[in-house]
């Protein structure tokens, strides 16, 4: 009996010290939504640039598995401009070209005036504003880290690569290349698209009116400014941000127009010139430039402020944007569709119209603001050399060109309006989150280069649309995957890599989660069986069956599947997948099962 109570006591002693040695607890009670709430997990290590923050008022807390942190501290060390609103109960991130908007116990946040939707709310936790750490750093474009073994969560400045020159006080006269240098100079290097972006004196802020318009005329000494609009959740409040300006006044007021019931302007910052605009009515905008002043023009809106691309309407010089066509007179049909050239950065949300050709006949380099469900704004880029238009959009779309009598015509479409049948591939884990390894091998790497491997393979058939969660080393959340499949896919298939403490576990499994027919006879189960039965006969392992599981991402998607491909920490699966021509086998077997599946039923929308 003493012997069991040695070894019960030893036992204590050895868990008690691996607990030690995991890092210091907190414990501490969180009083947010009216309510105390007791808090005791593993202390979070908070680093921004490298340096630990000392004078955080709050510490770092996990809250449903997503880490907060204070606003203002954080990121003005990431070199923003903070602002809290008590009227709105909402902050706001100044950070270069971005504006982040984000109200309290709200999982909608407005970006540039998008909305984005957000895994957990912003809380006033103890009194402090604590907002979501990786959503509001990805949205000022920085890198976020998470190192599990020592709980640390990183952010820092993306790196640039400088290219040096000889030293020089001179500011460059050339214009910005396509993909932005960075010049070293004297002082701290600054990008190309930067010096043509640098302060300037605001010279006009102008009001004024025309039946049916309220316009804000702001000109620039050097350029067109840059705003960023957002609006109060009521939409009764408009905020416009003038970027890197300055004015010549500390405050100024104007008067009543027909949706204005005031309005006044000031500088905020140092960076920003900030409008305030009280409405009397709700109101939709649109951004245009015009040599050096931009104007926001404003008329009249339904009651919701995110207008539908019916109400939208832009004239430009030779051309119209309406119903989300871009609508170019072309009288002499200087535009070959045979020879445009389309880029789609779709998971930056970014589509690109390469025209190869001198328009600057019939158009001018323009920029505007559209703000509906299918498009944010656009640029348009003339010069002797070829035309760009690029899209920014507000979700995955399509771009369809046609030519109507004189005009030349691009239209931005849902994809599901363009292309027949539309599969959406998911590579499992990513950046930080590294999925199971052993033997090895890392099951995010191995995910992404079947994925990779696959969407070649969908590409070069051309009878597929493929889109993919994640085309490199980043990390969409769960729900962002299962977003995007439910509102764009046919077939979504996740791929996933098994891994058991046991080393002798062994074998290919798929799992579904609902039957998912949409009317054409195909559901989840078919898909599970019929990629199982590719794999297994393209890799020659342990048949583990098609199971059923509860997973975020095949929740409310259509016929979906995940795919477990083996087991990593099994010797003899990891042999198999830690070659190249068997990912490459593996690939196919997805290739030839989604294709084989669409052919027989065809997609019912």
């Amino acid at each position: 009996m003493r012997k069991i109570f040695i070894m019960l006591a030893v036992w204590l002693l050895l868990m008690s010290s691996t607990v030690y040695a995991r890092g210091k607890y907190v414990n501490m009670t969180l009083t947010y939504d009216g309510e105390d709430h007791w808090y005791n997990a593993e202390e979070i290590t908070l680093e921004i640039n490298g340096r630990e923050p000392s004078d955080l008022p709050m510490p770092p807390v996990l809250l449903n598995n997503y880490t907060l942190v204070p606003a203002r501290e954080v990121f003005e060390g990431l070199g923003a401009d903070v602002e809290w609103k008590n009227d709105t109960r909402e902050v706001f991130i100044y950070h270069e070209n971005t504006t982040v908007v984000i109200e309290i116990n709200s999982t909608t946040a407005l970006v540039n005036g998008a909305e984005k939707e957000m895994d957990i709310p912003a809380k006033i936790i103890n009194n402090k504003t604590m907002i979501p750490l990786r959503f509001v750093s990805q949205a000022i474009d920085k890198e976020v880290g998470w190192d599990g073994s020592t709980r640390t969560a990183s952010v820092k400045d993306k790196p640039h690569t400088a290219v040096i020159v000889e030293e020089t006080t001179e500011a460059t006269t050339e214009e910005p290349t396509e993909e932005p240098t960075t010049i070293a100079t004297t002082k701290a290097p600054v990008t190309t698209t930067q010096a043509v972006q640098e302060k300037q004196l605001i010279n006009k802020i102008e009001f004024s009116n025309t039946p049916g318009a309220d316009i804000i005329s702001i000109g620039g000494e050097k350029y067109a400014p840059e705003v960023n609009v957002v609006r109060s959740t009521d939409g009764k409040l408009l905020t416009i941000d003038v970027e890197n300006g300055t004015l010549s006044v500390d405050k100024k007021d104007f008067g009543k127009g027909n949706f204005v019931q005031n309005g006044y302007y000031y500088q905020l910052s140092e960076k920003y010139i900030r409008i305030s605009i009280e409405l009397n009515d709700t109101v939709k905008y649109n951004i245009s430039k015009n040599g050096n002043t931009t104007m926001v023009v404003l008329s009249e809106g339904g009651a919701d402020y995110n207008v539908s691309s019916e109400d939208y309407s832009y004239v430009g010089n030779n051309f119209t944007f309406d119903d989300n066509k871009l609508i170019i007179n072309d009288p002499n049909g200087l535009i070959n569709l045979k020879n445009v050239q389309y880029t789609e950065n779709y998971l930056d949300a970014e589509y690109i119209i390469n025209i190869p050709t001198n328009l600057t006949s019939i158009l001018s380099s323009t920029s505007f603001s559209v703000k509906n469900d299918y498009v944010d704004s656009v640029d348009i880029n003339t010069s002797s050399y070829g035309t760009t238009v690029n899209i920014h959009a507000a979700s995955i779309v399509a771009i369809t060109a046609e030519r109507a009598g004189s005009y030349t015509v691009f239209k931005v479409v849902k994809p599901y309006e363009k292309y027949d049948r539309i599969l959406v591939l998911d590579a499992g884990h990513g950046l930080q989150d590294n999925g199971a390894t052993g033997n090895g091998l890392v099951e995010k790497e191995l995910t992404l280069d079947i994925v990779q491997r696959a969407a070649k393979l969908f590409d070069a058939d051309g009878t597929i649309k493929v889109y993919c969660t994640r085309l490199e080393d980043t990390y969409p959340t769960l729900w962002e995957r299962q977003e995007m499949a439910s509102a764009i896919a046919d077939v979504f298939v996740s791929v996933h890599i098994n891994s058991n403490d046991n080393p002798n576990p062994s074998g290919t499994e798929t799992y579904i989660l609902y039957p998912n027919d949409h009317g054409n006879g195909l559901t989840s189960y078919m898909l599970g069986e019929k990629l199982l039965d590719n794999l297994l006969d393209a890799l020659g392992t342990v048949n583990r069956g098609v199971k059923s599981e509860d997973f975020i991402v095949l929740k409310g998607t259509k016929p979906s599947t995940l795919l477990e491909i083996g087991f990593i920490s099994n010797a003899g699966d990891a042999a198999i997948m830690g070659e190249g021509t068997n990912r490459q086998k593996i690939a196919q077997a997805i290739f030839d099962g989604v294709k084989e599946l669409l052919d027989d039923y065809p997609p019912v929308r």
